[in-house]
């Protein structure tokens, strides 16, 4: 696995059922959980500052609320979650931040709007996000020149693989009661 991590070609991978049941679900409970603490985040991605730069460049962007609770940055007694999920790959790099995400459904979204492209750091790191609950709202994956190369539908249990480079923005759910996803920024 390490071998083809760094081959940069390789680096968009998607693992279906990235851990056992039992731990599937041990997260998705102990997120889903009434006291898991979440925190409100207006500004869902990105500044409004760099939103309004970046609806210059993508038309669909429609970008809604969301809470979070993070993981590292902050202390969180939830901290072995994400850990559980890293020290699958068997990776040296190190978590530089792990947050959790949880939108709510949007009526008024389609399955071509997106939240506002971004990237998650400006240093140079490798980025994964690993799906909580089975749900429509893609995820969106873009090329150097804002095209989408990818759409990933989030499937309880998957992990997919990236480098952070890369722009990716989170599509809404529209039938899903909700969208859970834990977003990762590993060192490379």
């Amino acid at each position: 696995l390490l071998f083809y991590l760094e081959d940069k070609s390789i680096w968009n991978s998607h693992y279906k059922n990235f851990l056992t049941l039992k731990e599937i679900d041990e997260i998705h409970d102990t997120i889903f959980n009434i006291n898991f603490p979440w925190h409100y985040s207006h500004e869902n991605t990105v500044s409004l500052f760099d939103l309004k730069q970046e609806k210059k460049n993508f038309s669909n962007i429609l970008d809604y609320y969301q809470v979070c609770h993070v993981f590292y940055s902050d202390y969180s007694k939830y901290s072995y979650l994400p850990n559980k999920i890293i020290n699958r790959l068997n990776l040296p790099n190190k978590i530089l931040r792990a947050k959790v995400n949880l939108q709510g459904q949007n009526r008024r979204a389609t399955t071509e709007t997106y939240n506002c492209p971004h990237r998650d750091m400006d240093d140079p790191h490798l980025a994964a996000i690993y799906y909580v609950n089975d749900s429509d709202g893609f995820t969106f994956l873009f090329d150097n020149d804002n095209n989408i190369t990818d759409r990933i539908m989030p499937k309880k249990g998957n992990l997919l693989l990236f480098d952070g480079s890369k722009k990716h923005a989170s599509g809404h759910p529209i039938e899903s009661l909700k969208r859970c996803v834990i977003n990762f920024n590993l060192s490379k």
